[in-house]
């Protein structure tokens, strides 16, 4: 799945998501005279793997209201404690000041993979990459 987003500093800044099976990949697309597209500039995030955690969570009241609302979910997958924290995000709005309005999921799983704690948070930062990182 592809989808391209207007910055909202210009009419002719635009940025682009693609989904592919491993990574969510965000590029910058100018429309401005002369422009030269770079596919290699993508900012490239790598999607976690599969798990009972993550699918814990992504089956929590939270995290299924998220996955409904997401067109190009990313999820982060991190041991806290005796479980995993899952952050869930939507890359359409994660990009430049869009960040700033991005709305994200947070659950928390305990090792048998019961949700202890879900939320949604708006407007916040997450600070760090995804599961696997970016490149």
């Amino acid at each position: 799945m592809v989808g391209a987003f207007p910055r909202s500093s210009s009419p002719l800044d635009w940025f682009g998501v693609v989904d592919t099976d491993d990574t969510i990949d965000e590029v910058e697309v100018s429309l401005a005279p002369g422009a030269v597209f770079d596919p290699e500039s993508a900012r490239v995030f790598y999607k976690a793997e599969a798990s009972a955690a993550l699918d814990a969570a992504q089956r929590s009241e939270v995290g299924s209201a998220f996955l409904a609302f997401a067109r190009f979910p990313l999820a982060r997958v991190q041991p806290s404690g005796d479980g995993f924290q899952i952050v869930l995000r939507d890359m359409r709005f994660d990009s430049g000041p869009r960040a700033e309005r991005n709305v994200i999921a947070q659950i928390d799983v305990d090792a048998n993979n019961h949700v202890t704690q879900q939320e949604f948070i708006f407007n916040a930062a997450i600070e760090g990459g995804d599961s696997g990182g970016e490149r």
